[in-house]
């Protein structure tokens, strides 16, 4: 695998951790398609998921909170971590993992999820997004489950990690949570050549893609990648659309645009099917 190196930080409410490794799953694939050849798909075949059910089982939903502006704007300005924190107090155990999209900030300055981790008694981690800088771009997690495992690919434009956390449903799951923002179909296609076989089973991608690609990346995936569902929410108007792509045995039910302490903010739920 081409795990390079993480630059994932993981922060508890009284500890500061760091981890970094290669994510494996010991959960059987989904059922669909064969998965083709060792790439994770097969050139001349197009790849549609089958429809999901209508009825939605709720104790099987993921909840997530995605704050992005979808723009290339910094997501904290003069907003404060503590208002962030009062909001999402009451809600965190049901919420599996709030993401803060260009969370950037400047190296010996405080990180705002950390300091949302702190004040709601969760881990934080942070995913950085380019090469290491005084102002470093990246995304910021807020979360009740510790990540078994964090993985990590650094190569080429791509630069991904995933936390890897048992999901609190009817039948607890592991998934790996990847994070991270595309602006060149090539991030993709080394997303896909590298781990193709988490995107089939056990891995979910929720982060943003430019929204000049998005439809050329949706063509692609389908002659490239077999057993996944994608789905995507912004406008013309935006820079770029908040990107879901899970294996076959979820499905993205909702992305619901709103607002939690006056930060853009998309209500996703996935359930396992």
């Amino acid at each position: 695998m081409k795990l390079k190196r993480s630059f994932i930080w993981l922060f508890g409410a009284v500890a500061l951790l760091a981890a970094c490794g290669e994510s494996s799953s010991s959960e059987e694939p989904a059922p669909g398609p064969d998965p083709g050849d060792g790439d994770g798909g097969n050139e001349n075949t197009e790849y549609v998921a089958p429809e999901p059910p209508e009825e939605v089982n709720s104790s099987n939903l993921l909840q997530l909170r995605v704050l992005t502006t979808l723009s290339d704007e910094t997501l904290f300005g003069n907003v404060d971590p503590a208002d962030v924190a009062d909001w999402i107090s009451p809600s965190t155990e049901e919420v599996l993992m709030y993401l803060f999209e260009r969370a950037d900030f400047r190296l010996g300055e405080p990180l705002p999820q950390v300091e949302i981790g702190l004040a709601t008694r969760s881990f934080s981690y942070f995913v950085q997004t380019e090469e290491t800088s005084d102002h470093v771009q990246g995304t910021g997690i807020v979360t009740r489950n510790q990540a078994s495992e964090i993985d990590a690919v650094w190569e080429g434009p791509l630069k991904i990690s995933g936390c890897t956390v048992s999901a609190p449903l009817s039948q607890p799951a592991t998934v790996t949570l990847y994070t991270t923002r595309f602006d060149t179909q090539e991030q993709i296609e080394t997303l896909v050549a590298g781990r193709s076989s988490q995107l089939q089973t056990s891995g979910i991608v929720v982060g943003s893609i430019r929204e000049s690609i998005k439809e050329e990346v949706a063509e692609w995936l389908k002659y490239n990648l077999r057993n996944y569902r994608i789905a995507f929410a912004g406008s013309k108007s935006s820079d770029y659309d908040l990107l879901v792509l899970t294996p076959v045995g979820y499905v993205c039910r909702t992305i619901d645009p709103g607002t939690l302490a006056t930060l853009p903010c998309y209500s996703v739920s996935i359930e396992k099917l």
